[in-house]
């Protein structure tokens, strides 16, 4: 309410009057009631900093503006009224990481007994404890000793000056920048590379590196080694085959290519790896073998078999890419209780081809074995490592030769070709 004025008029008011009402004015400014007291004293602020007009409202915005403000003391300081025992209780706060404030809110954290706890919060605003030590890229808010399920020695450990550690692999920190020297030996592990560092890391044959890409003419000509190659500039190089032969270890290749795409081994020699690298092409040529298959076994079908002299057990072969050419002569000392057909082993599985085109027939001869035989060859069996001694009669009539065909000494002379797998 506003002030009313006081009014002498004429005999109506006294002086006693007047000082009565000036007695009420004085207990209205002094008093505590809404309504009165301050809220009846104007304001003059010529600034605008208030939008209040008299000072009991002038009060209430200047606290609404102030109330949530902290002080730096009160920030995560310990809490009196949540702390006691094996518990610390902190005040609420707010932390900044680059331009992002969290705010944290008021807590408590269990401590560990007979022991020293590091209390602080870490960068998402979360508070924990440890008993090892502050950790890098948190804030160490307090250090405190407990024994006996009692807190004895509570260290405030807040700082709100903050020297940035280095960064590691798993925290962030300061770095230091690298030198073009160390850009180029790669072996500084604390420091990091700016883009201009970039343009010294050029590629050696000693280290990893920025390369420059060549020219059609550089891919064509094959004489620099200090750019490379891209698909675009080998299709350049296709297109006009360089040579690329020499005749000595030092040249680096013995091969030529000409113009017209032959490939001429000036060293004479064409070497395949020891292990097949096989291709699907049907027009690719992947191996080439050269050996004796060693030892020769003789086996029946069903069960037995016979003793081949050590001294005549080899059967020699060649091998180009699926097809093998093999020859030698194997000679049989004794038996072991054969049973069956009569099969003879070979250095590679002969494959199982389209419409029996995998069957092949070589010549062979018997000799020693005490039978009568009038046309006799061997035979591949498609899908085995292994072939069958085959007569056929002036009558036609076909048969694989068996145990009963030979006797327990005899010899075999026979040669012939076979696709592999």
């Amino acid at each position: 309410m506003a002030l009313t004025k006081v009014i002498l008029s004429g005999a109506v008011n006294t002086i006693k009057e007047a000082w009565t009402k000036f007695n009420a004015l004085i207990d209205d400014l002094a008093s505590v009631v809404n309504g009165l007291g301050a809220s009846t004293i104007g304001v003059q602020d010529a600034a605008g900093n208030l939008s209040a007009t008299n000072v009991e409202t002038a009060i209430a915005e200047i606290y609404t503006d102030h109330a949530s403000t902290r002080t730096l003391a009160e920030i995560f300081d310990e809490n009196p009224a949540t702390t006691a025992g094996l518990t610390w209780g902190f005040k609420a706060g707010a932390i900044r990481v680059d331009n992002v404030v969290t705010d944290v809110s008021a807590g408590t954290l269990s401590l560990t007994d007979d022991d020293v706890n590091y209390v602080e919060i870490d960068q998402t605003g979360a508070a924990s404890r440890n008993t090892t030590s502050f950790t890098s890229g948190s804030i160490p808010i307090r250090q405190i000793t407990t024994a006996s399920g009692v807190q004895t020695v509570s260290t405030d450990k807040r700082a709100w000056f903050v020297q940035i550690g280095s960064a590691t692999e798993t925290s962030e920190g300061s770095v230091e920048l690298a030198t073009d020297t160390e850009t180029q030996t790669g072996t500084a592990t604390d420091k990091v590379i700016t883009p201009a560092n970039l343009t010294a890391r050029t590629a050696t044959t000693a280290r990893t590196g920025i390369v420059e890409i060549a020219t059609d003419g550089e891919a064509v000509t094959g004489t620099s080694d200090a750019v490379v190659m891209t698909p675009g500039t080998s299709t350049a190089q296709l297109a006009e085959p360089p040579a690329i032969g020499g005749t000595t270890a030092a040249a680096g290749d013995f091969t030529t290519l000409s113009a017209s795409e032959l490939i001429t081994a000036t060293g004479g020699q064409i070497a395949f790896p020891a292990s097949q690298n096989a291709s699907a092409d049907a027009n690719t040529l992947d191996d080439y073998e050269e050996g004796y298959h060693t030892p020769v076994t003789v086996v029946c079908s069903t069960s037995g078999s016979y003793v081949v002299d050590s001294s005549f057990d080899n059967i020699a072969y060649t091998k180009v890419g699926r097809e093998v050419h093999y020859q030698g002569f194997v000679q049989i000392n004794s038996e072991s209780s054969p049973n069956g057909t009569i099969r003879v082993s070979l250095p590679f599985a002969a494959a199982s081809l389209n419409e029996s085109t995998g069957i092949s027939i070589g010549s062979a001869t018997i000799e020693s074995h005490g039978g009568a035989h009038e046309s006799i060859s061997f035979r591949p069996i498609a899908g085995a490592s292994y072939g069958r001694i085959t007569n056929v009669t002036d009558a036609g009539v076909q048969s694989d030769l068996d145990h009963n065909d030979v006797d327990t000494a005899w010899q075999i002379r026979f040669s012939g070709s076979y696709i592999t797998t």
